[in-house]
């Protein structure tokens, strides 16, 4: 595991602990210097500490909010917190890796770049990592026999390896807007699905347009990123989204995980695969197995 550490100052600002392991000690000049999150439980010296003091905000270095070992597959999930100058510290990147960074003018962009690269240097256990892109975009590890799948909000970092093949993940902060475009990448059968109180039903020829609530906004983007994570395990710009991915109707519960199976039309052939949703927080994360 990376080492992680943040360096709070003590102010006016009271810090209490749960759900974590937190390992602290004193540090010169008024700060708390915190090791090894995350963990499981609440553990802290009060006799020495007794309340924690900060100062505006706490920022703990690449908080990672899970991690998943799957045969054949690892997965992580990271959420965004430090400043540029850290992530680039800890993705480690080469001469050419920092010359393609140097094009992104946006910042927010550049620190989603570092913390991609950060997770998948602590899910391979590998110091450095050189990921190469193929013609359509599609990246691949040098040096490493496994396929990597990428994606990235303003918020969270989302990284999957799987050793014996390809794969895809995608995550999305849900948001009502997802409602104006759904007919753009959902077949009618599959609209008729999310406007069917979410069971399954026989096509129509003029399916019902969907009425947003948060139920089925949530469903949408369960649609939406299974079919961004199956496109980028094929990374065949050929591939339609709305006409070539079909994914087949399931029961669906609120903060819950679980598997579900779509069809994919690539290459004159009709092939089944088994994904994954998690809700993490106000996004959905969607992976392949």
């Amino acid at each position: 595991m990376l080492q992680r550490y943040a360096k709070l100052r003590i102010t006016n600002y009271e810090l209490r602990i749960t759900n974590y392991e937190l390992r602290w000690q004193i540090a010169d000049s008024g700060y708390l210097r915190h090791f090894g999150f995350p963990v499981i439980y609440s553990t802290f010296d009060a006799s020495r500490l007794n309340v924690y003091k900060i100062e505006n905000h706490i920022r703990e270095f690449m908080p990672l909010i899970f991690e998943r070992q799957l045969p054949c597959i690892r997965l992580g999930v990271w959420h965004i917190l430090e400043d540029e100058a850290e992530l680039r510290s800890a993705a480690s990147a080469d001469q050419s890796d920092e010359k393609t960074v140097r094009t992104f003018k946006n910042e927010s962009r550049r620190k989603q770049w570092y913390a991609c690269r950060a997770l998948l240097k602590q899910l391979i256990c590998l110091e450095r990592v050189k990921v190469d892109y193929d013609i359509h975009g599609k990246p691949s590890l040098k040096g490493f026999t496994g396929q990597v799948s990428f994606s990235h909000t303003r918020e969270y970092a989302a990284v999957i390896v799987n050793e014996q093949g390809a794969t895809g993940i995608d995550i999305e902060k849900i948001s009502p807007r997802i409602h104006k475009v759904a007919s753009r990448f959902l077949q009618d059968e599959e609209l008729d699905h999310l406007s069917s109180n979410h069971r399954p039903q026989p096509p129509t020829p003029n399916p019902q347009p969907l009425i947003p609530n948060p139920y089925n906004t949530e469903l949408l983007y369960l649609y939406w990123s299974a079919k961004e994570a199956l496109y980028k395990y094929y990374g065949k710009p050929t591939i339609d989204l709305k006409n070539d991915i079909h994914i087949r109707a399931f029961d669906y519960f609120c903060s819950s995980q679980a598997t579900f199976s779509a069809s994919v039309n690539a290459e004159n052939s009709v092939r089944d695969h088994e994904l994954r949703f998690e809700r993490v927080g106000d996004h959905m994360l969607v992976y392949t197995l």
